[in-house]
């Protein structure tokens, strides 16, 4: 999706090449790191336990990305 992304972004505007180069990398990587992630999943999640406590995480975690991109929005 990273790689879809940098390449609209780049057709629509004139920017260096390296302004997207962070979505560059991920979209190389990140099909590596969803079937890391998977398999992670399937090692951990063995019990009603682990599984409540990765939703825990992912919701934690959800919740700091949306304060910090929050935080891009203001500008003092």
């Amino acid at each position: 999706m990273a790689m879809k992304w940098s390449r609209y972004i780049n057709e629509q505007f004139s920017f260096e090449n390296n302004a997207t180069t962070f979505m560059d990398y991920h979209g190389e990587n990140d099909e590596n790191h969803l079937q890391e992630l998977y398999n992670l999943i399937d090692r951990v999640a063995t019990s009603q336990k682990n599984i409540d406590d990765i939703i825990r995480t992912a919701k934690v975690v959800a919740k700091l990305y949306q304060l910090q991109l929050e935080e891009v929005d203001n500008h003092e």
